[in-house]
């Protein structure tokens, strides 16, 4: 899977970064991208006047 360059110290991932080795992104089992997101992080560093898109409020 293609992927940033440091996708493995990815700030907005909370618990669960992505593991990459040798130029590779292993796949997770999880849904989606396999990451949990950090809705916090998220939500505070919004650009200037976006809407929160979030599940949380």
């Amino acid at each position: 899977m293609e992927c940033t360059r440091n996708a493995d110290v990815a700030p907005e991932a909370a618990d669960n970064l992505p593991e990459i080795g040798d130029g590779k992104m292993k796949v997770s089992h999880l849904p989606g991208l396999g990451i949990q997101l950090d809705q916090d992080y998220l939500k505070s560093h919004r650009a200037t006047g976006e809407p929160w898109w979030g599940g949380l409020n």
